[in-house]
């Protein structure tokens, strides 16, 4: 969370240190509020008591992570990392562990360059420890950069990647492994970004069928393939499918994970745009003021998820013909993003262009665009 006292169930500030004592974690007002949480808490608690020094940074990291916390988790695997290197223990399991956790962090956080980086870095070490490309860890991190890719928008390389791992995870463990059916996932998604929506269907419902079997319906790869299958029925018009499936994953996620984990807002979020494609804008609106409400306070104001949400809710207002408001919020957008390169920010200037032109601001939206391009050549040619 961005900030680092806030109670895990009510979200209100924590003045003492009252944690789980399993997790070492999770931060409470008081012990009627971590009963009240213990439900879902419980999903993603794990022992952070080991003995080993080393051992319980690890666990209380990976608890960060499991538990939503990605800032803290990034912050703590540093140390870690920086804690082994300095006692001559780079090769210890725990330190390729680590960089592969510190990963996972950074593509949480949206920091996809900084993951690929941490991820290519353990994907070499373990070539070189393992001497097999068909050991499981390899092929865990060879998923992990094709999620990374897919996340930069590189979805050829991306699904290439995919499809290597799954075949390899296939002819290795088989048909019905979670590394293979995670690895059928990565690729499912990759080639859905492309637009093959039929394919990506079947691969779908193949591998939810699969979860259902082997991991239960209320893992969280399971809830993943769920929401993504909804998604690919939307943009097949198959709206009716998509809405129950929605609302059945929207429902697991609050139960398991509990209201204010990422996932969990990441699905109110999916909701959100269905009910705007279907122009029922007021209850978009809502549900977009919401999930940028908490975004804000569990993420952070740079966080991409939170850049999605002010995003998602300008395009609600410039729907709405509330056009001074969608401005205020794609300006917003701009101010935060620092990256040029930012994947959404063509996108933002366009529609900050339009809501200019809408409101019959004609010299600030020319004075706008000509700034635009001239601090990036190429906005010209879209």
């Amino acid at each position: 969370m961005s900030n680092n006292k806030k109670c895990l169930y009510c979200l209100k500030e924590v003045n003492g240190d009252m944690r789980c004592s399993r997790c070492r974690v999770a931060r409470y007002c008081n012990t009627i509020c971590q009963s009240k949480h213990w439900s879902v808490h419980k999903n993603n608690c794990q022992d952070s008591n080991s003995e080993n020094s080393y051992e319980k940074l690890y666990q209380k990291g990976v608890n960060y992570h499991n538990q939503g916390s990605f800032r803290k988790a990034e912050n703590l695997f540093k140390k870690l990392l920086t804690n082994l290197k300095n006692s001559g223990q780079s090769d210890h399991y725990i330190f390729l562990n680590t960089t592969k956790f510190l990963g996972n962090a950074y593509f949480s956080q949206g920091k996809y360059n900084d993951a690929e980086i941490s991820y290519k870095q353990c994907f070499d070490k373990l070539r070189m420890l393992r001497q097999d490309d068909t050991h499981p860890d390899v092929l865990t991190l060879l998923s992990n950069l094709s999620c990374c890719l897919s996340a930069q928008k590189k979805y050829v390389e991306a699904a290439a990647l995919s499809k290597r791992c799954y075949e390899l995870q296939k002819s290795i463990s088989g048909e019905n492994n979670i590394g293979t059916i995670n690895a059928h996932m990565n690729l499912a998604h990759a080639i859905s970004s492309q637009d093959q929506y039929q394919e990506a269907e079947m691969i779908y419902e193949e591998c939810l069928h699969k979860l259902n079997l082997v991991v239960g319906e209320n893992h969280p790869h399971t809830l993943s393939t769920m929401s993504n299958l909804a998604l690919v029925y939307r943009n097949k018009g198959r709206n009716f499918e998509a809405d129950a499936l929605e609302k059945k994953c929207f429902d697991r996620h609050k139960s398991i994970l509990g209201d204010y984990h990422p996932d969990t807002i990441k699905q109110m979020m999916n909701t959100a745009s269905s009910y705007h494609n279907r122009a029922e804008y007021k209850e978009a609106e809502k549900l977009f003021k919401e999930c940028l409400k908490i975004r804000k306070l569990v993420l952070g104001d740079k966080h991409p998820d939170t850049l999605e949400s002010l995003i998602n809710l300008g395009r609600c207002c410039s729907a709405q013909h509330q056009h001074s408001e969608a401005e205020k919020l794609f300006k917003e957008c701009l101010d935060t993003i620092s990256d040029k390169n930012h994947p959404h920010k063509n996108d933002i200037i366009k529609s900050l262009g339009v809501t200019l032109f809408e409101q019959g601001k004609f010299q600030e939206m020319e004075e706008f665009v000509l700034k635009s391009i001239a601090m990036d050549p190429s906005l010209a040619e879209n």
